[in-house]
């Protein structure tokens, strides 16, 4: 196990030296967007079956999306949102969206790109998605990598106006999240 993980690692390191880290992002973020789409409309419809088909063998598995267990669903959105947020802040960053002083220009800006435009929405509905899961491990590490990014990005932030502006959309999407499904969060938490 160990030395499949080291070979995954240099695999990767050796790939993304050439290149296709915006290649991959993409990936993820496209097939994390499909998956949390899929796992509100399957919760919704049919939330005691596997992708609308089959019976978890578990008797209490609570199947979400295409996995069985829904805390594994969730830490999967938590890894691939991290990356689909980042991959929208390298994006918007590189492309110098919020150079002009004005936020409705700076607003402008970002919303005529449409990358940025979908790396961001396809973050936000995949980190409401892990919220919804209800799963207490991954909505602690998605607090505990907004505190970690917001750590980082204040200092590199070049404007304390970008700074708070992201700030307070991550809050208030998280807030809707949390508003969205206080039923059972509180039960489980």
């Amino acid at each position: 196990s160990g030395a499949s993980v080291v070979l995954a690692f240099w695999t990767a390191r050796e790939v993304f030296s050439r290149g296709g880290v915006r290649a991959a992002v993409r990936i993820v973020s496209w097939t994390a967007f499909a998956g949390a789409l899929i796992g509100l409309a399957q919760r919704a419809t049919s939330p005691r079956l596997l992708l609308w088909t089959w019976t978890p063998l578990d008797p209490g598995g609570r199947p979400f999306g295409p996995f069985v267990n829904r805390n594994h669903f969730a830490m999967w959105l938590l890894m691939a949102g991290a990356i689909t947020v980042g991959g929208a802040v390298t994006h918007i960053s590189t492309h110098d969206l919020l150079r002009r002083r004005s936020l409705r220009y700076r607003v402008r800006d970002v919303l005529a790109d449409g990358t940025g435009v979908f790396l961001a929405g396809a973050g936000g509905l995949i980190w409401l998605t892990l919220i919804s899961s209800t799963s207490r491990g991954a909505i602690l590490g998605l607090v505990t990598t907004l505190l970690v990014w917001f750590g980082l990005s204040r200092r590199r932030s070049r404007s304390a106006g970008t700074f708070r502006v992201a700030l307070l959309l991550l809050i208030g999407l998280l807030g809707w999240g949390i508003w969205l499904n206080v039923g059972p969060l509180v039960n489980r938490f």
